[in-house]
């Protein structure tokens, strides 16, 4: 009978787990080897170079496939969200992972700084202080 009880318990936690996983939100995004899906509070910014985006995790950098639209309208689900702004242009960051900001950039977690556009730099100030 313990040998069936630890099966139950093993059983229990897995469903648990998978659920708790699948309950995150998450977003999707296209590749040159298919469609990656990312935890968002995994996504410390997104940025386009070259009409590339790059999405930077905190476990790794994905390159996406070329940007046929608007760097905008590509991140238009996450700038939706209520961590993400775009303090530049090329930028769109995640307002979980600003380790620190100063009336010129920001500088994420992981050690990146982003460059604020001279426009934005009173909106994503109150931004964050504020929120």
């Amino acid at each position: 009978a313990p040998h069936e009880l630890f099966i139950a318990l093993d059983r229990a936690a897995a469903e648990h787990l998978f659920r708790q996983e699948h309950n995150k939100p998450q977003f999707s995004f296209r590749t040159p080897h298919g469609i990656n899906t990312v935890n968002i509070m995994e996504s410390i910014y997104v940025e386009v170079m070259c009409h590339v985006s790059y999405f930077h995790l905190t476990s790794l950098t994905i390159r996406d496939s070329e940007l046929r639209v608007a760097f905008a309208v590509s991140m238009e689900e996450l700038s939706e969200r209520d961590h993400f702004w775009r303090p530049h242009r090329s930028y769109l960051v995640n307002q979980g992972h600003i380790f620190s900001l100063t009336s010129s950039s920001i500088q994420m977690d992981n050690g990146s700084i982003i460059h604020l556009a001279r426009q934005c730099a009173a909106e994503v100030k109150k931004a964050v202080w504020i929120t």
